[in-house]
């Protein structure tokens, strides 16, 4: 029987494995715990959902891990892994959804990261960050710190890939909405365990990034 203790184990796994740069190993994890999320998702249509309180929700993951040897001189890459609480309770389909943002974003990490090596990975890392994206987006209610740690995450990395392979318009639109991401909700992303220097890089991103065009005739 598919839970959620079961989803929570096989991703924390699977960021150890990703941790020993072990791509395949990782991504079974990651995927098997999106099927077992996705069960539980089921389980949520027609039930009742939470009541809304004045209290932001509890943040669903447990701790950011660096995923050594990701390279750009020119631009901050997001390379924390993330472990889910084994303590998190589930109780509507937003906290679910916050659960699968998260595991999306980590397949998203492993495919960014063996792309270094294999550039035709970088197409599956950007369909998993769009994914995670538009999952995390998902969610109605804006104060879910994890959801929104994600949508940073997935925002700047997207922009990232464009910016290397040259689509500096498409890297520009994203390094300009990650600056939106900040302006709004950047107290609530800072709580969310989320390392300062990381917090700073994507920063940093939103407000820097320029076409090299631009930056050298600035």
């Amino acid at each position: 029987m598919w839970s959620l203790s079961h989803a929570v184990t096989l991703n924390n796994q699977g960021v150890g494995l990703l941790l020993q740069h072990d791509h395949k190993g990782a991504t079974t994890y990651f995927i098997d715990a999106l099927s077992s999320v996705k069960q539980m998702l089921g389980g949520t249509q027609g039930g009742k959902r939470a009541v809304a309180s004045n209290t932001p929700p509890a943040l669903v993951h447990e701790s950011t891990y660096n995923i050594p040897g990701f390279h750009d001189l020119n631009c901050f890459v997001f390379a924390s892994a993330i472990t889910l609480s084994p303590n998190v309770k589930v109780s509507d389909a937003e906290s679910i959804n916050d659960i699968s943002a998260v595991i999306l974003l980590n397949i998203a990490l492993a495919y960014h990261h063996a792309g270094q090596v294999d550039r035709s990975l970088l197409t599956k890392a950007e369909h998993m960050y769009a994914t995670a994206s538009e999952i995390a987006t998902m969610n109605n209610d804006r104060r879910h710190g994890t959801c929104l740690l994600v949508k940073a995450a997935a925002t700047n990395n997207l922009a990232q890939i464009r910016h290397a392979r040259g689509e500096y318009s498409h890297s520009l639109e994203g390094f300009n909405y990650l600056g939106s991401l900040f302006a709004t909700f950047g107290q609530v992303i800072q709580r969310t365990r989320v390392e300062q220097d990381v917090y700073q890089g994507m920063l940093m991103n939103a407000l820097l990034m320029t076409p090299p065009e631009t930056a050298a005739a600035a």
